[in-house]
C-alpha cells in the first residue's frame, strides 16, 4: 500500500497547479541571518491551513466476494440505506498535498444468497449487519486510501418477499440466538477519489467514489453461517461471506 501512496503523492505534485505554484516560491531566509533557507516542517506547514469537517452521503453497490457453495449464487445489492456521517480532513503537509482524514458514521454490510435454479423472492435471502463506522485514511488532493473499522450495532436475516425478517437464528442445539451477538468488527481496505464540483464561501462540494474490500470474516468463530445463508450447505474458510463494494457519493467540507 505504501508504494501506491507514494505514487499518488508524486502524481498530485505534478498534476496540481496550486501545489506547483507553492513549490516554486522562493524559500524564506533564515531569521537567524545565516542566509540559509528555513526547511519546512510538518507542523509549521499544516499550521497555515484550517481543519475541514462536513457531512458525507454514499450509496454502496456490493456483492459477496467469497467463494459461493455449489448450488448457490450471490447477487449485486444496491443498499436501500446509504452510508452517511461526518468526514474530518486535517492537513499534515499541505505543501505536498498530504492530509489525514477520518469518516465517522453509519455503514451497513449486506450478504445475499439465492439458489442456483428456481430463483424467486422467497428463497433470495439477505443477511444485513448495521454498523458504526470509523475509517482513518491518508488523503491527497484527489485520492485517498485507508481502513474501515465497522462496529456491529444490529443484524437481521430477511427474504426479498418479506416473509422472513428475523434478528435471531436457530443454532445447532435448536436454541434461538441473536444474530448481532455472533458478529464481530468488520475490517475493510478502502481506496478512492474525490472531485470538487462546487466551491462557495462556506466550503466545497465533492463527488466521491470508493472501492472497499473486506478482510476476514464478519462473524465470530463457531458461528454456523451456512445455516442462515445456505440452508446447511457445508462451508470452508474461503466461503465465509465477505463484501466487495463500490460507493458513489457526495461530500461537503466546511473550513473551521
Amino acid at each position: 500500500m505504501w508504494y501506491v501512496i507514494r505514487i499518488l503523492l508524486l502524481l498530485s505534485l505534478f498534476s496540481n497547479p496550486v501545489l506547483r505554484a507553492q513549490n516554486s516560491r522562493v524559500p524564506q531566509a533564515d531569521p537567524s541571518g545565516s542566509g540559509a533557507s528555513a526547511p519546512p516542517t510538518a507542523s509549521s506547514d499544516a499550521a497555515g491551513e484550517p481543519l475541514r469537517v462536513g457531512p458525507y452521503l454514499a450509496l454502496p453497490l456490493s456483492i459477496n466476494a467469497a467463494q459461493i457453495p455449489d448450488g448457490w449464487k450471490t447477487a449485486l445489492r444496491v443498499e436501500a440505506m446509504p452510508d452517511m456521517g461526518l468526514h474530518v480532513l486535517m492537513p499534515v503537509m499541505s505543501s505536498a498535498g498530504l492530509y489525514g482524514a477520518m469518516n465517522l458514521g453509519f455503514h451497513r454490510a449486506d450478504f445475499v444468497s439465492r439458489p442456483y435454479t428456481a430463483i424467486n423472492d422467497s428463497n433470495t435471502r439477505m443477511l444485513s449487519v448495521a454498523c458504526f463506522e470509523i475509517s482513518p485514511m491518508i488523503a491527497l488532493p484527489y485520492a485517498y486510501a485507508g481502513l474501515r473499522i465497522a462496529l456491529p450495532l444490529s443484524a437481521s436475516m430477511q427474504s426479498y418477499d418479506g416473509a422472513v425478517n428475523s434478528t435471531n437464528y436457530r443454532d445447532s442445539n435448536g436454541a434461538y440466538t441473536s444474530l448481532s451477538s455472533v458478529c464481530k468488527p468488520i475490517l475493510e481496505l478502502q481506496a478512492g477519489g474525490q472531485l470538487p464540483l462546487l466551491i462557495d464561501a462556506q466550503g466545497t462540494l465533492y463527488a466521491t467514489a470508493t472501492i472497499s474490500y473486506q478482510l476476514g470474516s464478519a462473524f465470530k468463530d463457531g458461528f454456523v453461517s451456512r445455516s442462515v445463508l445456505y440452508d446447511g450447505a457445508a462451508l470452508t474458510a474461503s466461503q465465509d461471506p465477505r463484501s466487495l463494494s463500490l460507493s458513489i457519493g457526495l461530500l461537503y467540507l466546511f473550513e473551521l
